[in-house]
């Protein structure tokens, strides 16, 4: 099967958004190497067992990892389960931050592995796929004029329409479109083939254009209509 991200286009500013700031946060400004050097004190006050700087790391962070959990989630509740997952995670190996880096991408991994992990846990509910949702998607409905409608979307219309995926084609497509990680990583990560990385891949690319195309059928026929008058 021939690799099938290079037909997914979308407008940076809709990645960075889905991104939430962590790009931001990985910069290495001045401001950024201040707010490393502050990192690495708060660090250390909690490796010390200081609650108030646990609740201080918690809450700076939590505006960059919560948006992250919500990509990979269904509904709210799951996303919540995920970031006390990862936080908790995270405080548990703080020790294994080597302070080479932000710390905000040392965390953002951790949240990542905490997803994975819980897309394994739920293996019962992909098991429950729909049919229609393994189906091939036509090709003519989905080309013709979904690529460029799909690019349009901002990044939480493209957030809303991701959670509601599949999780098989959810976890790829998140893991390959916004994080940038190769077939080969997820698959590793995932325990399944380079092809199923793929093929999910491309299900879930068709899956979004068809919502998108679904959404637009509407507003494309009223708009005919004025032109017709």
């Amino acid at each position: 099967m021939a690799d099938t991200e290079a037909h997914i286009s979308l407008h940076g500013s809709t990645l960075e958004g889905l991104a939430e700031g962590v790009g931001h946060a990985l910069g290495h400004t001045a401001s950024g190497n201040a707010e490393h050097a502050a990192d690495l004190a708060l660090i250390g006050r909690c490796l010390e067992g200081e609650e108030a700087a646990c609740s201080e790391l918690y809450h700076r962070y939590y505006r960059y990892v919560m948006p992250i959990c919500m990509r990979y989630a269904r509904r709210t509740e799951e996303a919540k389960d995920i970031l006390q997952d990862s936080y908790t995670r995270a405080f548990s190996k703080l020790h294994s931050y080597t302070g080479k880096g932000p710390f905000i991408g040392w965390l953002k991994r951790v949240t990542l592995n905490t997803a994975i992990n819980h897309y394994h846990a739920n293996a019962d509910e992909r098991s429950n796929v729909r049919i229609d949702d393994l189906a091939p998607h036509s090709p003519e409905m989905t080309d013709q004029h979904g690529d460029q409608a799909l690019a349009r979307l901002g990044a939480e219309e493209l957030l809303a329409l991701v959670r509601g995926l599949p999780p098989a084609y959810r976890m790829v497509f998140n893991l390959r479109v916004v994080e940038g990680w190769s077939h080969e990583e997820i698959a590793r990560e995932l325990g399944i083939s380079i092809g199923a990385s793929k093929s999910n891949l491309s299900r879930a690319r068709g899956k979004l254009m068809e919502q998108v195309m679904a959404r637009e059928a509407p507003i494309t026929a009223t708009r005919m209509e004025h032109e017709e008058r």
